[in-house]
């Protein structure tokens, strides 16, 4: 989850309402909790409206300076990028998903981390499989991206993102070694074109 300015805490999900029934892409979507009262208790906020194309569902949070609170979402109906949405009042509401065609993505979880101005995500950067693990870079909320770093060219599961200092991000990330499931932690450059305002 995230902090925003004002103390709200907030955290994204994938959210299920179907109340124990067989779940359908009606009834699921991206969503988050919010707590005003440093996690003592939680309701539901905004949720990502439903639209035509794209069915957000795993997703994550990063908070922007001014309190915009982004989501960087998987796209289950496989339309081969990754989606986004915005917030501007603190995650009681949200726009509609956008796909962004600068983020290539298979259809799996990716992580996202606001560092300053500057947006920072990792992912399976592949249209045919979960690998070529790799992170982008966004100065301009999220509407485009460029690709700093590959994270790990192999196998690129679900992964994590810390910001660690002026110059790294840590990452932890799933992959497979030898038909093994495997966890590795690696600190990343944020490139040398870095700029974190």
């Amino acid at each position: 989850g995230v902090v925003l300015p004002s103390g709200r805490v907030v955290v994204a999900g994938w959210y299920n309402w179907c109340c124990g029934q067989q779940a359908n892409s009606s009834d699921t979507g991206s969503a988050v909790l919010l707590s005003d009262d440093h996690g003592a208790t939680w309701r539901v906020g905004g949720k990502v409206p439903k639209q035509a194309a794209g069915q957000p569902n795993e997703c994550q949070a990063a908070a922007l300076p001014d309190g915009t609170v982004v989501l960087n979402m998987r796209d289950a109906a496989r339309g081969g990028h990754r989606l986004l949405a915005t917030s501007t009042d603190g995650g009681e509401t949200f726009s509609a998903a956008t796909q962004i065609p600068d983020l290539v993505d298979p259809t799996c979880q990716g992580s996202t981390v606001a560092v300053g101005n500057t947006l920072l995500t990792s992912n399976a950067y592949s249209r045919y499989g979960r690998r070529n693990g790799t992170l982008s870079r966004s100065s301009d909320r999220g509407r485009t991206w460029e690709q700093v770093s590959v994270i790990d060219a192999g196998d690129f599961l679900y992964s994590g993102l810390v910001d660690l200092n002026d110059t790294h991000v840590g990452v932890i990330y799933e992959t497979c070694y030898f038909g093994q499931l495997g966890i590795v932690y690696r600190a990343v450059s944020k490139g040398e074109a870095a700029v974190l305002v």
